[in-house]
């Protein structure tokens, strides 16, 4: 059996390992996939078409704030690497506002008298 905090080591370790957004991503992923599921066997139990079909709605809208969810996400964290790439260079991951690496061209130049 697992402790509380083996499974909060196990967590951080997670989150550490693969990042917020990944974590996040993941946790949005099983929840969608336990309220679908939930919501599939409920539609499957019911014998009234109505009751269906409003379980369907409350799965379906469920669906669509998990879709925004992401959406805003996705966004905040865009307006966000733009402002750090903006006002701190260094900081700008790849992308337009961060130049290339310099690098050599990759050729080696002719050495005389070897």
């Amino acid at each position: 059996m697992i402790t509380r905090e083996q499974h909060r080591e196990w967590e951080q370790n997670f989150v550490a390992r693969f990042g917020r957004k990944f974590t996040l991503s993941i946790v949005v992923i099983a929840v969608g996939f336990v309220v679908h599921m939930i919501g599939m066997l409920t539609i499957v139990e019911v014998t009234q078409v109505e009751r269906a079909r409003e379980i369907t709605q409350v799965v379906l809208a469920f669906r669509e704030v998990i879709i925004a969810a992401i959406f805003c996400f996705a966004g905040a964290d865009a307006l966000i690497t733009w402002k750090t790439g903006t006002h701190d260079p260094h900081k700008a991951g790849p992308g337009p506002n961060k130049p290339p690496p310099s690098r050599q061209s990759g050729t080696v130049p002719n050495v005389e008298g070897e």
